[in-house]
């Protein structure tokens, strides 16, 4: 399977649960475009320690797992920085960034089967163990 290309990285800010996405200087102009929005898109792969968490929720065959796209609270764009609301992860490169469009990104009344909740609820919890070892 083919990688895509980097447009840049993430750096999760736990203190104040924000995340800075660090874009490429050739990418920088396209931002502006993003001004206005209240929330974005970031599709970005899972770094390496969020790769590990999903091979123990999943196995060792992770292949088609490895891609997370979040809607995301943008908090400001100041040059090639976008500061969003929330934690997407340390060191994750990020694939795209789009504007998120209410009408067709919410749908009221979608609903996950049990599995899939079950699934992201296994994730939390691996994940909330080693963030919490790490401080321990």
């Amino acid at each position: 399977m083919k990688k895509l290309e980097s447009i840049g990285y993430s750096e999760l800010n736990l203190q104040d649960q924000t995340t800075k996405i660090i874009v490429n200087e050739n990418f920088k102009e396209k931002l502006a475009e993003l001004s206005g929005y209240s929330k974005i898109v970031i599709v970005h792969y899972f770094n390496d320690a969020e790769e590990k968490i999903l091979k123990e929720v999943f196995g060792e065959d992770v292949k088609n797992h490895t891609v997370s796209m979040e809607d995301i609270k943008l908090i400001s764009i100041i040059d090639n920085i976008i500061t969003v609301e929330g934690t997407i992860g340390k060191f994750n490169e990020i694939i795209d960034i789009q504007p998120y469009y209410p009408e067709y990104d919410l749908q009221i009344g979608d609903e996950n089967p049990e599995w899939i909740k079950y699934i992201f609820d296994e994730i939390e919890k691996k994940h909330c163990e080693r963030l919490i070892s790490r401080v321990v």
